[in-house]
């Protein structure tokens, strides 16, 4: 992935945020650790909201405590993953 294609992704990922997630919201964060991870981290700070990252190798529960002892408003979940966490956030696909 060029840097080009990076900056890209995070702009639509981070126009995806915007209504959601502006002003320092938080916002969780689960996929792989891949470019993908790069592109949804700098979408989510374009957006100007905080990151808490969550690693899908935790059980179902501690990643639901992490994501509402947070605070986290919207969830980036890769397609695969989005099932771990079910919380009452918006679910957005980075």
């Amino acid at each position: 992935m060029t840097y080009y294609e990076l900056s890209r992704r995070a702009g639509r990922i981070a126009a995806a945020l915007a209504p959601n997630a502006a002003d320092g919201a938080n916002v969780a964060l689960l996929c792989p650790n891949s470019a993908l991870w790069a592109c949804a981290a700098e979408g989510a700070w374009r957006a100007g909201a905080c990151l808490t990252p969550l690693h899908a190798a935790h059980p179902e529960k501690a990643l639901r405590y992490y994501v509402e002892d947070s605070g986290a408003k919207v969830i980036l979940a890769s397609e695969g993953l989005r099932e771990k966490v079910r919380a009452k956030t918006t679910c957005v696909s980075p």
